[in-house]
């Protein structure tokens, strides 16, 4: 579910497990297949757009040949983990392919720091209502600083950083924060 382009592929890949005694993530392999033979339909979700940017890919009895499995069997899950870093950096706020950050963050911040300036030293606006407000701005720099970091570190090994793990998860929970602030601090204002 979700794979993207998959009515464009050629090829797809897969972490499958090969060795059912193994424990955990040791046991997995990382195998390809093609897209063109028997036992692989796709069937594209169109979004509200009309434009299916995603698939359902369905593997009924599809065959991967050991000449496609890549790196070692039953070790596929690093291989897993190593484009898991390059998808999160990507959905973190940096490029894949400059390791710097993107733009989106000076928008985001303009917002905020518009409401700031506009609501926050309004003596309607509750003192903890103020103290979330500037809490929001100092967890926003500081990820922006560790989007930085991770981005200069991933210039020097030439893949992203560890740290790029967290952005996913801790960049959308600045946005939801962000917006329940905003909400928030606009509707003091009745």
């Amino acid at each position: 579910m979700w794979t993207s382009g998959a009515q464009f592929a050629g090829w797809i890949f897969s972490l499958v497990r090969t060795d059912f005694e193994a424990a955990k993530h040791r046991g997995i392999s990382f195998v390809l297949a093609p897209m063109d033979q028997e036992g692989v339909s796709v069937k594209p979700i169109p979004l509200i757009s009309g434009n299916p940017l995603f698939c359902e890919t369905f593997l009924d009895d599809a065959i991967a040949e050991k000449r496609d499995l890549l790196g070692t069997m039953n070790e596929g899950w690093t291989i897993g983990k190593r484009l898991l870093k390059h998808e999160r950096s990507g959905q973190g706020g940096l490029s894949p392919t400059t390791a710097k950050p993107k733009p989106v963050g000076i928008t985001i911040d303009h917002k905020v720091d518009k409401v700031l300036k506009d609501y926050v030293n309004d003596p309607a606006i509750s003192p903890v209502l103020r103290g979330e407000a500037i809490d929001w701005k100092i967890r926003s720099a500081a990820f922006r600083l560790t989007q930085k970091r991770a981005g200069e570190q991933a210039r020097d090994v030439k893949a992203p950083a560890d740290t790029t793990c967290v952005f996913k998860l801790y960049g959308l929970t600045l946005a939801q924060d962000r917006q329940e602030i905003i909400a928030r601090l606009t509707s003091t204002q009745g």
